[in-house]
């Protein structure tokens, strides 16, 4: 029982003190996080048997694993909820991009000059906006 108490006197003081408000912050600087010392002093100043005060410490042990228990569920199920959703996101993105370069592979095989027009004519606006702007930046 000491090894599963060890580190835990902080967590455990509010609880401890809620029960028996005999219990000062003293006594825990007192006991330090030596457990049985801390139930020895319960036992002393609350005439509270020594099962019943470990008993009443391992509950509140198990409510903290129970709770953390939960919240690492809660978290697990909330990531696998957003890979999913990303996942998807992504599957939609793909699909969209593959089906647009599909439609322009397509037109530009039906329709090769107008396409290559096009490309020319976009590569000249581009070229002439690109030299406008690098005239007057200077």
């Amino acid at each position: 029982m000491t090894h599963e108490f060890q580190g835990k006197l902080a967590d455990l003081k509010e609880r401890v003190q809620g029960r028996w408000n005999t219990i000062t912050d003293r006594d825990f600087e007192g006991v330090g996080e030596n457990v049985d010392q801390l139930v020895s002093v319960i036992e002393q100043k609350s005439g509270v048997t020594r099962q019943a005060i470990e008993d009443f410490l391992s509950t509140i042990v198990t409510e903290g694993q129970s709770l953390f228990g939960k919240a690492t569920s809660a978290v697990r199920e909330q990531v696998s909820n957003a890979d999913e959703a990303i996942k998807g996101g992504y599957d939609k993105v793909r699909s969209t991009l593959a089906d647009g370069y599909h439609l322009a592979g397509s037109t530009v095989r039906r329709n090769p000059v107008e396409s290559i027009a096009i490309s020319f004519g976009v590569g000249l606006l581009t070229g002439a906006m690109f030299g406008y702007v690098l005239s007057r930046s200077r």
